[in-house]
């Protein structure tokens, strides 16, 4: 459910030299060196995920089977989506100092090997940094086929009416098509000119996909192909949709008019999913999602040491800090988007409790 809330202005920290709690935080974190790059961590990282990205490439080569096509297919898919996180890294700046390097990069990793817009994607990204969980503002919660309220559900019409009805029980098919259509996005935008880049974007989406298309169906029979393009791009959505949900979904949804430092919004409308080795690796780093939101361009590798930094600040100044397991956080994605719907499977009784 949407809430109103406006924050008293001021800084509670009782430190005066800070301006606010959030100048506070950040001021322990940089004093902490958290915010300093992790070179040697991205020269390893990057190479050895292109890596397994062309091994995952070179099967293809290798045989017509289809078992091992289709298993070739998932990891393909994970190979993909971990280049994608290495593209929201350097879209936040945190691997290079310099700004033009971090773009380079990620006109490599995202345009050409993976065939995702990377300028689109970082203007998108950056709206929802700026406005996580705002209604009309935040472009990850204002999709028509999906309710983050009770009044975003009564708005639905048609068909959109229909699937936010049952919204729990679409949103794994719905994560299924997420790779097409992020991609489908990124060239709508290119097609605009909004990018500075366009014609080299536009350029490097389509040799991707051709190369893409032409490695696969000159390599495999029609078929094998056909059956390997459908399980890596399924796979492929339900593994980002996977791991970018806990993010925000069933956390404070905001209406656009609401007054809240960027502290509190920043750690109210996140999830933690804790963290462990394998947790960090499959989740990118996002699985700290408080500590990404607040410091965006601290390297994923401190984030795990932001945390108990942010946790005893939260503590300190009474502010709501959730994380919980990878289990429980999907329950309560789908028990949230479930019940968000409710309004159109029982109105009377959901708007007579409100």
């Amino acid at each position: 459910m949407a809430v109103n809330l406006t924050m008293p202005g001021g800084d509670s920290s009782g430190e005066k030299k800070f301006p606010s709690d959030y100048a506070h935080l950040k001021w322990q974190v940089t004093q902490a060196g958290l915010y300093e790059k992790k070179p040697l961590y991205y020269w390893i990282k990057i190479p050895l995920t292109i890596a397994a990205f062309g091994a995952s490439i070179a099967v293809l080569f290798l045989t017509h089977i289809l078992w091992i096509q289709l298993l070739n297919a998932l990891f393909f898919a994970f190979c993909s989506a971990q280049i994608g996180l290495i593209m929201h890294d350097a879209g936040h700046m945190q691997i290079f100092k310099n700004p033009k390097n971090n773009n380079l990069l990620n006109l490599f990793v995202s345009d050409l090997l993976v065939a995702l817009c990377y300028s689109w994607w970082v203007q998108k990204h950056n709206q929802h940094h700026s406005h996580p969980n705002f209604e009309d503002l935040d472009p990850d919660i204002n999709f028509p086929f999906l309710a983050y309220s009770h009044a975003q559900a009564l708005e639905r019409r048609g068909i959109s009416r229909f699937i936010v009805k049952y919204q729990a029980f679409f949103l794994l098919p719905m994560f299924a098509l997420v790779a097409p259509l992020l991609r489908w996005e990124g060239l709508q935008y290119l097609l605009k000119g909004r990018s500075k880049d366009t014609w080299l974007e536009l350029f490097m989406l389509f040799a991707s996909v051709a190369i893409y298309f032409a490695i696969l169906f000159t390599q495999l029979p029609l078929l094998v192909a056909l059956a390997f393009i459908v399980v890596q791009q399924v796979s492929a959505g339900i593994y980002l949709g996977m791991i970018f949900a806990p993010n925000h979904k069933g956390m404070p949804v905001f209406e656009a008019d609401a007054k809240v430092d960027f502290l509190r919004l920043q750690v109210l409308t996140a999830r933690n999913v804790k963290g462990n080795l394998i947790n960090d690796f499959v989740y990118g780093g996002l699985n700290y999602q408080i500590e990404h939101h607040l410091f965006p361009n601290m390297p994923r590798l401190n984030l795990r040491l932001a945390q108990p930094i942010v946790q005893k600040f939260c503590k300190e100044h009474k502010i709501d800090y959730h994380e919980t397991g990878v289990f429980r956080s999907l329950v309560e994605i789908f028990e949230y988007m479930h019940e968000m719907g409710a309004p159109l499977r029982r109105p009377s009784k959901v708007l007579a409790k409100e």
